[in-house]
């Protein structure tokens, strides 16, 4: 290749290298947010519904299903068991908001001087439960529906509470991993923004100067057959030899021009030399104006 046909490249092959950087570590952060995904799917599968995780001294929202006959906040009874100290505080009750259905709503208090331990906070059922076999016969006891029944489990401290979170993701960088996943996500998007915009231009400044990417290519007995398109820039004929050009631009085999059609163009290359890749790129060797003053 002439020093002239190297300066005529070197600019749409640097655009080039930088949208495949660019678009390399697009993938790497589609990457980064997928694993960051799968952390918050694996959290949800090892945490329960209904487990509460606190530490001292804090106070948390809590909510759920109003027991089958109770009609309003004054209608609920709750038992604890395990740590005595907890508090818990009905609010209100309110109209559900994905299903239906009253809910309950209520603070849970810990005491700053609470110890690590368990507990359960039961939200009673009121609907008696009847013997079985016997339809008129009914028990004192109630039917205890366990979506009211509440796990409880109190840590020393935040740092604790941590080391045992299900999210790996929280525990050691102290992020939410779904959170994190849609940073990712974005920073991801951008990349591959870039990489196409850069892509593009590339690809553009070396179409003008015929110059194009090969998007298939064909192994034969004679060596490989390779198609390009040319849609806007056909100044070539079958017989006009062309170059192989790695990514950077250099030269690596020599071909010629085999078909063409209005939008795709056909070269044969020999088996000798570099064999020509999807992605590569291939130049008509008569380069710059002949492509655009001769006939197609």
């Amino acid at each position: 290749m002439s020093a002239g046909e190297n300066r005529t490249h070197s600019a749409p092959t640097a655009l080039l290298a930088r949208a495949r950087t660019i678009g390399l570590l697009g993938a790497v952060l589609f990457g980064l947010a997928s694993v960051a995904v799968i952390d918050g799917l694996q959290t949800l599968m090892r945490h329960d519904f209904n487990r509460l995780d606190l530490i001292p001294g804090e106070v948390v929202a809590v909510s759920g299903n109003m027991p089958r006959n109770a009609q309003s906040i004054g209608d609920l009874q709750y038992v604890f068991e395990g740590e005595t100290g907890l508090r818990f505080t009905p609010k209100e009750a309110f109209k559900g908001f994905w299903f239906g259905g009253q809910m309950w709503r209520g603070n849970l208090s810990v005491p700053a001087d609470a110890k690590p331990g368990r507990a359960v906070l039961t939200i009673v059922d009121l609907v008696p439960a009847k013997r079985v076999g016997d339809a008129n016969a009914t028990q004192s006891a109630t039917v205890q529906n366990p979506m009211l029944v509440n796990q409880i489990r109190i840590f020393a401290d935040a740092a604790a509470r941590r080391a045992e979170d299900p999210s790996y993701i929280y525990r050691f960088f102290r992020l939410p991993p779904f959170a994190v996943a849609v940073f990712f996500a974005v920073l991801a998007f951008a990349a591959c923004l870039t990489h196409w915009l850069l892509f593009g231009r590339a690809e553009r400044a070396l179409t003008a100067d015929g110059t194009y990417f090969i998007h298939g290519v064909k192994p034969d007995s004679a060596g490989a057959i390779v198609a390009f398109a040319h849609v806007g820039h056909d100044g070539f004929a079958p017989g006009d030899p062309v170059r192989l050009l790695d990514a950077k631009g250099r030269a690596r085999a020599r071909g010629t021009i085999t078909e063409k059609n209005r939008h795709k163009g056909f070269a044969q290359f020999p088996p000798l030399g570099m064999q020509p890749r999807y992605g590569d790129l291939i130049a008509i060797e008569t380069g710059g104006e002949n492509i655009r003053r001769r006939a197609p």
